[in-house]
């Protein structure tokens, strides 16, 4: 599942690779980060590829409290992460 983090210059996305409770009030999420192509206006999603990058990722930091799935297109590579 996918999350989309808020890094004040627009959303990133991160997949998730673990959760971590570490206290009652507190989330945090081991995600791989995951790069932004472009964003394709028609399907209204935003083209994305697997990153290098490990982060964890506390859950105040969420954007968007809905996960996403990655969809990839048929007959090519591409990936999409979309809004619903």
């Amino acid at each position: 599942m996918v999350l989309v983090v808020d890094t004040g210059d627009g959303p990133s996305f991160s997949q998730i690779v673990n959760c971590l409770v570490v206290t009652d009030v507190s989330v945090y999420f081991v995600c791989q980060h995951l790069h932004i192509k472009y964003h394709n206006s028609y399907v209204r999603a935003y083209v994305v590829e697997q990153g290098d990058s490990v982060s964890v990722v506390e859950h105040r930091h969420i954007m968007c409290y809905k996960l996403l799935n990655i969809h990839r297109s048929f007959g090519t590579s591409l990936e999409y992460a979309a809004f619903a």
